[in-house]
């Protein structure tokens, strides 16, 4: 019976993790998703627990990117769900570790071991995180100011611990309560400081993303556009438009090493200057020993405003790339802007440097490997809206093959384009103030930091309380057998 539940539960937390996150959206098994998982782990043995976990992980990825004949584009579908199945994996294995403990801790340990495991992830290719569920709830959305993404997460991770725990336990405890009252206070203290942040407005612009899908590189997951697109008529026709755009975003390496900056004949320099708008454009430079990745912020006149090389580099980039340092607020006729590269937002840091020299805007040439059922591109959308509200920044993000996005400075989706098809995604939003920046802008990854030391103490206290039973367990032994019978 018990091995039944177990996969049952399994089952069943691989299935409600890939309903919560995007497109499906059902964010509210965000919170109960792993609870019944956690109970059959506290039943079984350390290592049918650790299978426990890596099953549901696995069912999940199965869920939510199914299959397909590419292989390369199926591993790196199925590469964050890899990641959540380690998560899974670990938490199921202190579940049963840790049974004996007192629910207080078995809910601390567990929720703060899995921030941990989270934060260690941006060491990784394709950083996680389970906040990304709940992307579009604009209570938990106001966390994000102060803890960043981590915050969020650890609410998540906490609530399935307390909804465990009270299946487990016979009676409601005080610790019960007190993890309760711990999850209202933190929803509580973010939706004052939202209210607060309300207060702070900047000057609004119109922001353009262009969304110039081909098919040319979705052939096996899609079909291409029954029309041909043209990136510098559709470019012509958003800036024709009634509301003057502050800038117009195109996608990653859409120019691939063809674009001079310096020579007056080049067409994107030309198209600049036509339509009297600025542009931000992806292409490849001619640096030494490799290029970089770079995004470039071009003047209505043609000139050079500000340049970022890529930073971080995804999978086997690096064979053709060279990493950048770091990130730059450059100064633009609309204010201080920040330029990133598709990857570089899923790291905290460079956003946060951003904002810190005063950037009021970041604007992100963006190419999200296609995917089966666009995976890649639904959770990396789902994940922008953080970076945005984490640094109370507006982001506009362009991507050629789909879910282009202008988000708002509190990490509301105020536009997006469609998965596989062409479109000019457009929206007007308030630019950042400078100087009013967040309490994570500037104190950064503290709450990851917070999560890892209460790892360690309770990991370390855990253990040594296991290693004095087992020599007072021993000494009894002993003890017995020298009495004899």
């Amino acid at each position: 019976m018990l091995a039944l539940y177990a996969l049952a539960s399994a089952l069943f937390s691989g299935i409600a993790v890939s309903m919560a996150l995007a497109p499906h959206n059902f964010e509210g098994l965000a919170f109960v998703a792993f609870a019944p998982l956690l109970v059959a782990a506290s039943r079984c043995k350390p290592l049918i627990a650790v299978g426990l976990g890596l099953l549901a992980g696995l069912v999940g990825g199965i869920s939510y990117v199914g299959w397909h004949h590419d292989t390369m584009r199926l591993f790196w579908a199925y590469l964050p769900f890899l990641w959540v199945a380690t998560i899974l994996a670990v938490l199921c294995l202190m579940s049963s570790r840790l049974r004996e403990a007192s629910p207080g801790v078995w809910m601390l340990a567990l929720s703060a071991t899995a921030v941990t495991i989270e934060f260690a992830t941006t060491l990784l290719p394709l950083p996680i995180n389970i906040a990304i569920a709940v992307y579009k709830n604009a209570a938990l959305m106001t966390l994000a100011p102060i803890t960043g993404i981590w915050g969020v997460s650890f609410m998540l991770w906490l609530s399935n611990a307390l909804a465990a725990s009270l299946l487990l336990c016979s009676r409601i405890r005080r610790a019960h309560v007190v993890t309760a009252a711990l999850i209202t206070c933190m929803i509580a203290t973010g939706i004052v400081y939202h209210r607060h942040a309300l207060q702070g407005r900047g000057d609004v612009v119109n922001l353009i993303a262009i969304q110039d899908f081909t098919g040319d590189e979705t052939m096996t997951l899609t079909k291409p556009p029954s029309t041909p697109v043209d990136r510098n008529d559709m470019t012509a026709a958003a800036a024709r438009s009634e509301h003057k755009p502050a800038v117009i975003v195109w996608s990653e390496e859409c120019l691939g090493s063809a674009f001079h900056v310096d020579n007056p004949l080049d067409g994107t320099v030309k198209l600049a200057r036509n339509i009297k708008t600025p542009l931000v454009v992806g292409y490849n430079d001619d640096a030494h020993p490799k290029p970089h990745n770079c995004a470039a912020w071009l003047s209505p006149d043609g000139a050079l405003l500000g340049v970022h090389h890529k930073e971080h580099l995804y999978l086997g980039e690096s064979e053709s790339i060279q990493a950048g340092k770091g990130g730059e607020a450059f100064d633009t006729p609309v204010g201080k802007v920040g330029l990133e590269v598709c990857f570089d937002s899923n790291y905290t840091a460079l956003t946060r440097d951003e904002v810190r020299q005063g950037a009021g805007l970041i604007a992100i040439p963006n190419y999200d490997p296609p995917t089966p059922r666009g995976t890649l591109h639904y959770l990396h959308a789902s994940l922008l809206p953080f970076r945005a509200a984490e640094n109370r920044v507006p982001i506009v993000k362009s991507d050629s093959n789909g879910l282009s996005q202008v988000i708002d400075q509190w990490g509301h989706i105020v536009a997006q384009g469609p998965l596989w098809a062409p479109a000019i995604v457009r929206a007007n939003v308030r630019e950042a103030q400078s100087g009013n920046d967040t309490w994570f802008t500037r104190y950064g990854d503290w709450f990851a930091w917070l999560c890892v030391a209460a790892t360690i103490i309770l990991l370390a206290t855990g253990s040594s309380r296991q290693i004095q039973e087992a020599h007072i367990g021993h000494a009894v032994t002993k003890a017995q057998t020298v009495a004899g019978p």
